[in-house]
């Protein structure tokens, strides 16, 4: 029998909020980690399970070390890793590694609707 999982549980409350937030599309997994009080590696296997359900998607910021400035945002890194791009607010040409990575997941807008429809239905049922 499995046991029930409170940091999964939290997580994915944390998720649905932001969901039905119509200012927020995405998410740094460190954030969720600050605020629930839950160790990063742990976030990051839920969120793992939350994009595999089609909750949130994963993409990638690229960015400059020197002002941490996004360059890029990129479904995949692996491409980009020890090639040179351009930060516009420093002006330099930057050598992408794995320091100028930063996982970034969005909220699905399928299940930003859901969330929003089934927000909807809870409100005029009461």
């Amino acid at each position: 029998m499995s046991r029930f999982n409170v940091n999964s549980a939290e997580i994915e409350d944390y998720v649905e909020e932001m969901a039905k937030n119509p200012r927020k599309d995405a998410f740094y997994p460190q954030t969720v980690s600050r605020k629930l009080n839950i160790p990063l590696d742990i976030v990051l296997l839920e969120l793992s399970r939350l994009r595999d359900d089609g909750k949130i998607d994963l993409k990638y910021e690229i960015r400059c070390l020197e002002d941490l400035n996004t360059i890029i945002t990129v479904d995949d890194y692996n491409s980009l890793l020890e090639k040179e791009l351009f930060c516009e607010m420093c002006g330099k040409e930057i050598n992408i590694t794995y320091n100028h990575v930063y996982p970034i997941f969005y909220i699905n807008n399928e299940y930003k609707e859901h969330v929003k429809k089934n927000c909807k239905i809870k409100i005029d049922k009461k």
